[in-house]
């Protein structure tokens, strides 16, 4: 999933871009793929943004995918033989 930021005539407008498709910006969309994904890709700039504006976006995809951290497997393994143990 990637985020679109378009800007014309000084109106900024938010895009969702899923595969080949893209959809209107709104938060809960977007909250449901990443949670699905776990990764916003690169940034898409589509108008005049200023090397500054570009640099907060990126700062803030960035933050975003270090906000879902990674699943720890040994854990979940570890707590799985502990449920077949307690079954037995």
């Amino acid at each position: 999933m990637q985020l679109i930021f378009k800007r014309e005539n000084d109106k900024l407008t938010i895009e969702i871009k899923d595969g080949v498709s893209t959809i209107e910006f709104n938060y809960v969309d977007m909250i449901k793929k990443f949670l699905k994904e776990k990764e916003l890709e690169e940034t898409i700039f589509d108008g005049d943004f200023s090397d500054n504006e570009k640099t907060k976006i990126k700062e803030m995809v960035e933050k975003i995918n270090q906000a879902i951290p990674e699943e720890d497997t040994e854990s979940e393994e570890e707590a799985d033989e502990t449920t077949e143990i307690s079954s037995e």
